[in-house]
């Protein structure tokens, strides 16, 4: 589990970012990361977050275009009240100095 072999070679551990199972090791997907060698499944990025290559750790996980990370309150109770959450990037500059005047 977790290990690849080349050929007639002996197995190889699968790499962090990647996850494998039967001899073969696979990029992780597109919102979920793995930060340890040798492993059969990835890890869940963040709700929201998709993750860059080389998906290899938590840090790879990143909001989507047009979106900022922010420091915001989780809507689920079996997750830490605060957490960095992606939010839809405002259009122009303005509006937010108009919300921090407010």
């Amino acid at each position: 589990p977790g290990f690849s072999s080349y050929g007639a070679g002996p197995c190889v551990a699968c790499p962090a970012g990647r996850y494998g199972s039967n001899g073969t090791c696979w990029d992780c997907p597109d919102s979920q990361y793995q930060n340890a060698t040798g492993q059969e499944e990835c890890l869940d990025c963040p709700a929201g977050m998709i993750s860059k290559q080389p998906r290899s750790s938590r840090s790879d996980c990143v909001c989507g275009r047009g979106e900022l990370m922010v420091l915001g309150m989780s809507s689920r109770w079996s997750e830490p009240p605060l957490q960095w959450v992606c939010r839809p990037a405002p259009v122009d500059r303005s509006s937010i100095l108009q919300q921090c005047s407010d």
